[in-house]
């Protein structure tokens, strides 16, 4: 029976009987997860988490269904709380919060929570996620790992906004012009609220200083007019006809003239200097948010690439995420100002000629029009050079990196002297670029100013006219040529920001190219999909069919006496047995019908018994866009839990894209991999990657919670980690107890502290130390399936017999260093390795011989589960102290 919960602000549904929620609210809940009560008679309660590690939604799809599942008898009532945490996504903006109470009815093992999603719209986000998690259970345990979820919100909207989304596409970038791409990238930044307000501060404080000039000019003019001109001793009497001025009443003296447009000067000139100087923090408050948003969204976008664009963007993502984002910001979106600015400037010079002179505002008009007719057909020509320029600037950068990585060979075969020439040539294609564009932006800064030149040539003829005439005062004609001017620094302005962005541009081209690059999101989201779909088909069988098996055990149980719903039953052993079976049927008797000593060896899950399963698996390479080298071909088997499983075959047989497959790093053309969607699946590629920081950071990398600090050095210690390492591990111990922060329980590192010498840097590491830190770290972070590409290839043969030991036991013991009190209530461990060494297969429980893109053969070293039991020998693998002192966690 799956019981469904109501969210908050949903619609009502109907819900299947039995099932119940309380406590059901909206806003922030404060929880620790704390030790869950254990009902009475029950000695080992039923265990309740995610049925997924990860679940993902569409934007648009306005809700998330999240399945709470319980693994168990589901004899009893249970009860867990929930509550949404924001990560990257935030509450209110991707989605709604809430947080409640899960009721689980006897004989219900699955509970839904839906969270409604918020479509944004915006590019910024492309893959945000939140958490939610299971605390305070009552009558339940929670699951170690799965007490909580992230919920992926995946929008398919294109960057920037405003770009037809068929151009966007790498070969295509390059026909979207420079402004097109700059003016969409503007508005994308500006729909950000923050970016926004701090924008429309700085356009205003712009349009003050703008408005400060025109306001001093104008004061000039009246300096003229009615103080100087009037004041001029000359034999021939001023003819002009005096008027009352705009700012003075007629009859003052001139010295009372004088103070007052000092006055008029000065006084606005604090406040205007005052808010040119806080536009430079308002600057910052757009700068830091656009870096922010852009940077992280690009890392964001990376890190959830396919493998095609991983590799295909490799050698140029760093320099896309630190540089091109930032110049993009600087010298693209902020020269929006500037040049509104300068337009400002101009019309409002314009507007004020007009006033003062119609025919000096006609002239100065015409000219501004004709200065910015040359501006905007110059673009696309500076664009195409621009193209060229970048063209030959990748082609030189590719060189040098090809210098850089093949340094060796070239030393080794003296071609020092063919690789400098072959530098030079690159130098001078690209010297020859960059002059060109060099030249053409001098010619049309000389056509700016020949055409304002001109313009203003005839104002000079035309206004002297017009003032010996009668008809024009001089502080007129002079605030008019003052605008010419100013209109002449403005194109040129103006154009000097042009230049900046169009420099810009091909920095945003390659921003955009990373934020458009082909991701695994959607395919991911189709095998989670399926996996859960199909998972929730096969945990009911499984139910049943142990239900079946219990029937078969004792023959006295009919299905009459069972009242309880078949799906109910999950577990037996050690479990009081559902409602409507005998007393007299106990689970003691069922473990002494196995022959196992203690009933508690005899506790089996039924979501243990999934396969994972592989069905006609068909994958390729694409070599282009036409061809493709098929690599698989209709490969189909199926593995049960816990086993060692072994991929044998030659190179290029097809054993690594196997092994992606299975861990879903790539995805099948045709056919399915289905594995069990509680499982947690890690991927390990046979070259070591070792993190900056510290041994211990780099042990528990993948740990979701601090309370795996102790396996540690356990694990270290199986895994053969050199004695230098381990003392390092012992330093390391104490510096977290040191550094230890109280309030999150947490381990808090500082990377610019001093540490001791002897806590070193792991790039110094030799290749087969960094390749036993790389298994050390999977293992601490303990998957139920572990997928591992050639593991053993770079260890001797005593080193490769000690992994060889830890593979034994971390699939035999369910992880190394665990409990051996809650063997039974953890899930199996599945061990996946390819290799091409025979001597390998001694270990495995499983041999599937892979060749030519085909399952050749399968062989089966033991019966299926007997390596699975946990055994006297499997125990004294244990490290010594771990029985006693690890703490009594289960999954």
């Amino acid at each position: 029976m799956v019981g469904q919960h109501q969210a908050a602000g949903r619609p009502a549904q109907c819900q299947p009987d039995g099932c119940s929620v309380s406590g059901e609210s909206e806003g922030p809940m404060e929880f620790e997860v704390g030790a869950s009560e254990k009902s009475q008679g029950i000695p080992y309660l039923d265990i309740v988490q995610f049925s997924s590690a990860v679940y993902f939604a569409l934007e648009h799809e306005k809700s998330i269904e999240i399945d709470v599942v319980r693994f168990g008898s589901a004899a009893t009532e249970a009860w867990v709380e929930y509550s949404t945490e924001d990560s990257s996504s935030e509450a209110g903006r991707n989605y709604l919060p809430r947080f409640g109470k899960l009721h689980f009815p006897p004989g219900t093992c699955t509970c839904t929570i839906y969270i409604p999603i918020l479509d944004t719209n915006h590019p910024y986000d492309i893959c945000t996620e939140f958490v939610v998690r299971l605390v305070n259970p009552v009558g339940c345990d929670l699951g170690v790992y799965l007490y909580a979820a992230r919920i992926k919100i995946i929008d398919t909207v294109t960057f920037p906004q405003g770009v037809d989304r068929e151009l966007l596409r790498p070969h295509e970038l390059k026909n979207i012009p420079d402004l097109q791409l700059m003016r969409a990238f503007v508005k994308t930044n500006l729909r950000e609220p923050k970016v926004k307000k701090a924008a429309s501060r700085i356009f205003v404080t712009n349009l003050a200083a703008d408005c400060y000039f025109i306001w001093v000019t104008i004061l000039f003019k009246e300096l003229l007019d009615a103080v100087l001109m009037p004041n001029i001793v000359c034999s021939v009497q001023c003819r002009l006809e005096t008027r009352e001025s705009m700012f003075m009443p007629a009859g003052w003296k001139a010295n009372n003239k004088v103070f007052l447009l000092f006055l008029l000067v000065i006084v606005p000139s604090p406040l205007v200097h005052f808010l040119k100087v806080m536009q430079f923090y308002r600057q910052f408050s757009v700068t830091a948010p656009c870096r922010t948003m852009l940077q992280t969204s690009l890392m964001r976008r990376y890190l959830h690439y396919d493998e095609a664009s991983r590799l295909a963007v490799a050698q140029r993502i760093t320099h896309g995420i630190t540089r091109d984002a930032d110049v993009a910001i600087k010298d693209g979106f902020l020269q929006v100002f500037p040049l509104c600015s300068a337009m400002a400037r101009i019309f409002l010079g314009v507007a004020a000629s007009f006033v003062l002179a119609p025919l000096g505002g006609a002239l100065l008009l015409a000219s501004t029009l004709c200065g910015l007719g040359a501006l905007y057909s110059s673009q696309r020509r500076a664009s195409q050079l621009r193209l060229k320029k970048e063209e030959q600037h990748r082609a030189l950068v590719g060189h040098v990196d090809e210098v850089v990585d093949n340094y060796r060979v070239i030393c080794d075969y003296d071609r020092r002297p063919v690789m400098i020439d072959f530098h030079k040539k690159r130098l001078d294609k690209f010297n020859s670029c960059a002059s060109a564009l060099v030249r053409f932006g001098a010619r049309v800064e000389f056509a700016l100013r020949t055409v304002i030149v001109v313009f203003a040539a005839l104002w000079v003829w035309l206004g002297c006219q017009a003032v010996i005439d009668e008809h024009l005062r001089v502080g007129r004609f002079v605030a008019v040529l003052v605008f010419f001017f100013s209109t002449e620094t403005s194109l040129r302005d103006i154009l000097g920001s042009l230049n900046t962005m169009g420099t810009a541009s091909s920095s945003l081209r390659n921003v955009t190219q990373f934020m458009n690059m082909p991701t695994n999101l959607k395919r991911r989201m189709t095998a989670s999909r399926h996996r859960r779909r199909v998972g929730e088909d096969q945990r009911a069988q499984a139910r049943q069919q142990m239900l079946e098996d219990l029937f078969a055990i004792q023959p006295s149980i009919s299905e009459d006496t069972v009242t309880c719903n078949p799906g109910t039953m999950s577990n037996y052993g050690d479990q009081e047995l559902p409602t409507g079976v005998p007393k007299k049927t106990s689970t003691r008797s069922l473990s002494q019908h196995h022959g196992d000593s203690t009933p508690i060896d005899n506790m089996v899950f039924a979501v243990d018994k999934i396969k994972i399963q592989v069905s006609g698996a068909t994958f390729s390479y694409a070599k282009d866009q036409y061809r493709h080298c098929e690599v698989l071909r209709n490969v189909a088997f199926e593995l049960e839990q816990g086993q060692l499983v072994a991929v044998y075959g030659p190179h290029r047989g097809g054993k690594a894209t196997l092994a992606q497959l299975l861990a879903q790093v790539l995805f099948p053309d045709a056919g399915e991999f289905f594995v069990p969607p509680h499982l947690r699946v890690l991927y390990l590629d046979w070259l070591p990657s070792i993190l900056e920081g510290t041994l211990m950071e780099n042990l528990t990398f993948g740990c979701v919670h601090h309370g795996e600090d102790h396996r540690v050095l356990p694990v270290a210690k199986a895994l053969g980690l050199p004695r230098d390492l381990l003392q390092e591990l012992d330093t390391e111990e104490d510096l977290e107890t040191r550094y230890m922060d109280h309030n999150s329980q947490s381990i808090t590192y500082d990377r610019h502290r001093k540490l001791p010498d002897m806590v070193r840097s792991l790039k110094s590491l030799n290749f087969s130390d960094k390749v036993l830190v790389h298994l050390a770290r999977a293992f601490v972070a303990n998957p139920e399936v572990l997928v591992l590409h050639k593991p053993f290839e770079h260890f001797n043969p005593g080193q490769r017999k000690i992994v060889q030991a830890a593979f034994r036991q971390f699939v035999d013991n369910r992880g190394i260093a665990m409990d051996p009190e809650t063997y039974s209530r953890r899930r199996p461990r599945t061990m996946i390795f390819t290799t091409s060494n025979e001597q390998d297969l001694g270990i495995a429980d499983v041999v599937l011989e892979v060749s030519d893109g085909q399952l050749h053969r399968r062989v089966d070293h033991v019966k299926p589960g007997t390596r699975g039991a946990l055994d006297p020998a499997g125990l004294s693998r244990l490290p010594i102290g771990v029985r006693h002192s690890a703490p009594s966690l289960t999954r």
